[in-house]
């Protein structure tokens, strides 16, 4: 279907990069990438954490231009030309090459039909993060770039999570494209502007004393020794694949609504979308004491840490404790302040957190993970001048059986991504339904109690009620008291 072309003939270079090279910069790895490592290596061909960004550009690309400008950043940046070593060293190392070409894929779709060249783009993404990147060997990412039209292109990065956060994304990508069009009008390089290498960041990390945090986590977790049930639902049958995702994306109307509500009970959006997970988990696991995993930007360790590039992410878990009586207010300021107290000790290792908790030896504590972020990478991008005509989507991939991810901005996006081993399409879709409608029923709801919030949603309702409206013969499958909490939230005053 395609005339594929890879720009890159690196095999001298891949053959160079096995040999030890003593004289190259290298450093440890951060607890993050660390177990980052450790999935990718005990989960090959999974595509866990392997990420992947997509380009719609509605333009005439001059492909050769836009490759110069990818190598130039990637020149610029030690994190884009790191690769790993873990066999024989005491602790696993990143080392950083002095260069790297980047593999390129054309193809060249201009002659087939509007469908056939979505089936190929979709299954090309597929493809492309089911393809594993040897560690070893850098770059550890690589572009598609499809043709599809004059002036319309479609290109897929995908690239190992080991290097990079969601808010390097938009600041490599600035890089790239101002780059590209430095070139395209003078056909000269410019000077990208400096930024600190990620090496100074393992190094800040290597003066601190994390023992310090200790204390904290050991108060924090204390007496908790089993992770959350994700009771949610049936899991896929048959085969096919192996991660999904759904998601809404709200009405500005509703986003500022709710962003308004969060404001007037002295918390943000983010705490709101934690106390609406915190609360779904608490209706299907029956717990009362709740863990799940949060993820903290952690760039708040130096003053120009915002403008860097690299991996500074770190998961930490989130303990909620949720009573019968606390008002919803009380609750979102309770989480609001654990998420101001959590600063001090964001840097701290999960390995260390783990073994500081009950939990089991072997055991983990949590099962599913919440990220957020102010906006979208495509709203980041659109921030920048001349993007008016290119569209932006990230997809990736955690090891977690569960995760949220929700976007601020002008219209509020809610995504589960889930491993559909344990959640089937229909469960996932259920529990987004769920989530929404606890952020809904949230609305003018500040003062009552936080375990009274309805979370049933309309589909729900629907399944629900036309079950019972079956012949008796017919066999149940609502329990009794699934009927009395649909009542409940029917008439919840």
């Amino acid at each position: 279907m395609s005339n594929v072309e890879c720009r890159t003939d690196n095999k001298p270079t891949v053959q160079a990069l096995k040999q030890p090279v003593l004289s190259l910069q290298q450093y440890e790895l951060s607890p993050l990438q660390q177990g980052m490592l450790f999935h990718t290596l005990s989960s090959e061909n999974s595509g866990v954490d392997m990420e992947q960004i997509t380009m719609r550009l509605h333009e005439a690309l001059d492909v050769s231009l836009f490759v110069e400008a990818w190598q130039h950043v990637i020149a610029q940046h030690e994190i884009l030309r790191t690769r790993f070593d873990w066999e024989g060293a005491a602790t696993p190392q990143q080392i950083v090459m002095p260069a790297v070409d980047l593999p390129v894929f054309e193809h060249d779709l201009q002659t087939q039909p509007p469908t056939a060249q979505r089936n190929f783009i979709k299954e090309l993404r597929r493809t492309d993060r089911f393809t594993p990147f040897d560690l070893h060997n850098a770059p550890l990412m690589r572009l598609n770039i499809v043709q599809l039209a004059k002036t319309e292109f479609f290109v897929l990065w995908t690239f190992q999570h080991i290097l990079l956060d969601g808010r390097s994304f938009p600041l490599l990508l600035q890089q790239v494209f101002a780059t590209y069009s430095a070139l395209l009008t003078s056909d000269t390089l410019i000077e990208l502007a400096e930024s600190r290498p990620f090496s100074d960041y393992i190094a800040w990390r290597a003066k601190q004393n994390f023992a310090h945090s200790e204390p904290y986590w050991r108060k924090q977790l204390a007496g908790f020794s089993a992770k959350t049930a994700l009771d949610f639902g049936a899991a896929a049958q048959g085969a096919g694949a192996n991660w999904g995702e759904v998601e809404v994306q709200l009405s500005a109307e509703t986003t500022a609504t709710l962003n308004n509500f969060a404001h007037a009970q002295n918390v943000t959006l983010h705490t709101l979308i934690q106390a609406a997970w915190s609360l779904l988990l608490h209706h299907y696991s029956g717990e009362n004491d709740i863990v799940f995993a949060s993820t903290r930007a952690c760039r708040h360790w130096a003053d120009d840490a915002a403008s860097m590039i690299g991996l500074f992410i770190n998961t930490v878990p989130m303990r909620v404790r949720v009573s019968d009586t606390q008002p919803l207010h009380n609750y979102l300021q309770t989480l609001r302040q654990q998420q101001i107290d959590l600063r001090e000790h964001e840097h701290t290792g999960l390995n260390d957190i783990q073994r500081w908790s009950d939990i089991g030896r072997g055991e983990t504590l949590f099962d599913s993970l919440v990220v957020y972020d102010n906006a979208t990478l495509h709203d980041r991008m659109q921030a920048f001048a001349g993007f008016e005509q290119r569209d932006f989507a990230y997809n990736g991939q955690t090891n977690f059986p569960l995760t949220v991810l929700a976007y601020g901005g002008k219209q509020l996006l809610l995504r589960i991504e889930h491993q559909v081993s344990r959640f089937s399409a229909e469960t996932a879709q259920n529990i987004l339904d769920q989530l929404h409608t606890v952020l809904l029923n949230m609305l003018g709801r500040a003062d009552t109690a936080a375990l009274a919030i309805p979370y049933l949603s309309a589909r729900d309702y629907h399944q629900l009620f036309d079950k019972w409206n079956q012949p008796i013969s017919a066999a149940p499958t609502w329990a009794i008291h699934d009927k009395i909490s649909a009542q409940a939230q029917l008439t919840p005053h």
